[in-house]
């Protein structure tokens, strides 16, 4: 039993929720199958011929799909998708510089440059995962080009990235653990000495400058040379962030054999959903000040639900905490009522503080949610395959 229910009433809900919504509507609404690539995908609205194509959501939908082939359904239409994707994105989304464009039209011309780095992060995360399934070699060398280029721009003293209220020089959280996460997939098809460096940066990164020892809480947002903010920014959290970090530090640690690393991160998680949770109307908020946990902004987005839901339950997974069930149960059940779109499947993106979703449906997430599916999925079926037996992190292959 986690969070009140049991490994199998948990299973079988997320294979419904991945086989029977997800799959059929993506495959459906969202995969341009003449040109190659995602397009949004807005229930009740068919994508306009002339639809466009956000560089996030290429690396993204790559993954996903690649991923689903992988580990779930060796359905050749998922593999296609990715792989379709994988030809359009190497024949259009690179700048004179290889570096990732942003924004495409549905044909492939450039409608906004290079101008965030996360397309080139998810890039490499789709392209490792795409390689596992076909072993494309042009696929590999590219996606290690860019995250060796991914490593040289970050570290610029002048780096930005692309959200639009951070309009100065900064170092981002995110971007460590985003780029982590890509690295730690991509060293396992391509051991590589400088990558490893780029890695170990990334955590110590997280954990010896975002990470406030006084509040154990991850601030988002620090300036070039480390160092804080003199404003408000300077004491921004998202935890739906922090807990995407927590479970990336994580899988890092499985994979270098750091158990140290690894619990700490699953204390930082700790802190964090206690810092994040409402109290009042339940769900994760957006954004919170570390010095007194006020809310900074209060909407409920379903990737932060998502996030969290899949963190806590690779800690319990591997630690059986009882915190850890508590909590996983807790934003299931708030994520699962409130989210849950009754008319169209999948679940509504956004909500506010109440969890009321938007009055008109807005596209369906192509990455956070799918990916908690399927990750849940698998940790689900291997605990099922064990009868609830607590996992070493350290004695399993990792997949």
């Amino acid at each position: 039993m986690i969070g009140g229910f049991s490994l199998i009433e948990l299973r079988d809900l997320y294979r419904h929720n991945l086989f029977d919504e997800f799959i059929p509507f993506w495959h459906a609404h969202g995969i341009d199958r003449e040109h190659g690539g995602f397009v949004a995908a807005v229930p009740g609205q068919a994508a306009p011929v002339d639809a466009p194509k956000n560089g996030w959501d290429q690396g993204r939908g790559i993954w996903i799909f690649a991923h689903l082939y992988n580990s779930h359904d060796r359905d050749p239409r998922h593999l296609d998708a990715a792989q379709k994707a994988r030809a359009f994105m190497l024949r259009h989304g690179r700048d004179a510089r290889g570096d990732w464009v942003y924004g495409l039209t549905r044909e492939g011309r450039a409608t906004a440059g290079a101008v965030s780095i996360y397309a080139d992060i998810y890039a490499v995360h789709g392209l490792a995962e795409l390689f596992r399934a076909d072993r494309d070699q042009e696929g590999l060398r590219v996606a290690v080009e860019t995250a060796r280029r991914i490593a040289e721009r970050i570290a610029a003293p002048d780096f930005q990235h692309s959200l639009s209220v951070y309009t100065r020089p900064h170092r981002v959280n995110a971007v460590w653990f985003f780029y982590l996460s890509a690295l730690t997939d991509l060293l396992r098809v391509f051991p590589d000495e400088a990558l490893e460096a780029a890695a170990t940066a990334c955590v110590r990164n997280m954990l010896e400058r975002h990470l406030d020892p006084r509040t154990g809480l991850f601030i988002e947002l620090l300036a070039p040379d480390f160092s804080r903010f003199d404003d408000d920014q300077g004491h921004e959290v998202m935890p739906g962030h922090s807990a995407e970090a927590c479970w990336m530090l994580m899988e890092e640690a499985r994979r270098t054999k750091d158990p140290a690393a690894f619990h700490q991160a699953i204390e930082i998680l700790r802190r964090h959903i206690e810092a994040g949770w409402d109290p009042e109307y339940g769900g994760v908020f957006y954004l919170v000040d570390d010095r007194d946990l006020r809310i900074v902004d209060d909407g409920k987005n379903a990737w932060q639900q998502a996030e969290f839901m899949l963190a806590l339950l690779k800690v319990y997974e591997h630690t059986h905490l009882p915190w850890a069930s508590e909590w996983y149960g807790r934003v299931h059940r708030w994520a699962f009522e409130k989210h849950a779109d009754p008319d169209h499947g999948l679940w509504h993106s956004v909500a506010d503080r109440q969890g009321r979703p938007p009055a008109t449906p807005s596209r369906k997430d192509l990455y956070h949610y799918p990916r908690m599916l399927m990750l849940n999925l698998e940790s689900l079926e291997r605990q099922i395959r064990r009868e609830g037996r607590v996992a070493d992190p350290f004695s399993e292959s990792i997949s």
